[in-house]
């Protein structure tokens, strides 16, 4: 019983972190980890602990966010401290839930948990989004001509979430659940989020689907990229024709300009971590000026989690996060590819999109800097690489003991 409700509330809980410009983000992070910890020590059996790996990088991230205070200008040992602590306590949950709920998945009772949590997930975020579309409740942007792009409370950061919607309700074959979802998506109008939309079915190639179907899916996108190869030059022209497009792409160009030259300027230990973003509006209008670029919308952030984690961690840093890549990635694969030995039951369902929904946020989601304590896209990320795997190593102990 103490397992299924701490799955419910792990999956429900990055909702916590969603609002941006949270004073208390930090607090809740730390205070979701003690909690995570307290309900640890509360059970008496003998746990084992899973992804030392993933442990072990978290844990000299952690340090090396401590020591560069040391070395970079203005440094503060105890903000390196405090970073430290967040960072490890946004992982800890995840670490606990791991190394829970690897009873026999003869439990029905703990499926039924996890999809409960992902119905409700799935009703806060249509009843929010179309609220807030239609009523403008929340954060709405008006784009050109009559068109919103509506999120409610849930942020802009939410629209990937959408994404794993879709792929659980296509998978369960929920079609009424996945009209909605989609038309939240549009709503919301992520381009990122479509492009992980677009890229899930080429990941259920590796996955448990029959050959007619992998070889349907293949003629698909081959069919599709030769069509995309004749007819993208006129789409891009008249894309750039639109200045709400240049100044969007010179916004992305000149965050990732200014994050190479904090990179090079600070190679070995960066300019601190969160540190690129207290400078970074006023070195990108100069940076602007230099390039004879006009159009551009404000730049708070590095819009690239790689680069921003080079700038402000340098090169070992960026070591253990493209290491931490390694991981989460191989992973997934791993799941994707063996889930096809699980029965067809919503366990395999949970293990499939939780897989590739990891694998494509990874792959087309470096337009945000997600890599810090508390933010949601993390908690997400860390969220269904969880799900994914717990629900995969309880099958494979259930069948183990059989």
């Amino acid at each position: 019983m103490g397992s299924r409700v701490f799955f419910f509330l792990l999956i429900l809980s990055p909702l916590l972190y969603s609002f941006d410009g949270d004073d208390l983000r930090e607090e809740k992070v730390i205070a979701v980890a003690i909690l995570a910890v307290l309900y640890f020590l509360m059970i008496s059996k003998k746990q084992s602990i899973y992804g030392k790996k993933e442990i072990i990088i978290i844990g000299l991230f952690s340090f090396m966010a401590v020591l560069q205070q040391f070395f970079i200008v203005n440094g503060s040992v105890v903000y390196g401290v405090k970073y430290a602590i967040t960072l490890l306590s946004s992982f800890i949950p995840y670490w606990i839930a791991r190394t829970l709920g690897t009873e026999p998945t003869n439990d029905i009772k703990f499926e039924k948990s996890a999809i409960t949590a992902i119905m409700t997930l799935f009703l806060i975020t249509t009843t929010t989004i179309f609220l807030s579309y239609l009523l403008g409740w929340g954060e709405v942007h008006q784009q050109s001509g009559d068109s919103i792009r509506a999120f409610g409370w849930l942020g802009d950061s939410f629209t990937p979430v959408i994404v794993f919607l879709i792929l659980i309700s296509f998978l369960l074959k929920n079609y009424l659940m996945l009209s909605m979802a989609l038309i939240a998506l549009l709503m919301t109008g992520g381009k990122a989020a479509i492009g992980m939309l677009i890229l899930s079915p080429i990941l259920f190639v590796f996955s448990a689907f029959s050959t007619r179907i992998k070889i349907m899916l293949v003629v698909f996108y081959l069919s599709l990229l030769f069509l995309l190869t004749l007819y993208a030059t006129p789409i891009i022209e008249l894309i750039s024709e639109n200045p709400r497009y240049e100044a969007s792409y010179n916004t992305r160009i000149l965050s990732i300009y200014i994050g190479l030259e904090y990179f090079y300027d600070n190679p070995v230990f960066g300019v601190g971590v969160i540190q690129s973003m207290k400078g970074i509006e006023t070195d990108v209008i100069a940076l602007a000026r230099e390039m004879r670029i006009v159009y551009f919308y404000q730049v708070t952030q590095i819009h690239n989690t790689i680069i921003r984690i080079a700038a402000e961690v340098g090169v070992f840093g960026l070591v253990l996060l493209l290491y931490f890549y390694y991981i989460v990635l191989k992973n997934a694969f791993f799941l994707i590819k063996n889930g096809k030995n699980m029965p067809n039951t919503r366990s395999r369902y949970i293990v499939l999109a939780s897989s590739v929904w990891v694998v494509s946020f990874i792959l087309v989601y470096q337009t945000t800097g997600w890599f810090e304590p508390g933010h949601p896209q993390l908690s997400w990320l860390l969220t269904f690489s969880t799900l994914s795997e717990v629900f995969y190593r309880r099958w494979a102990i259930s069948n183990k003991l059989s």
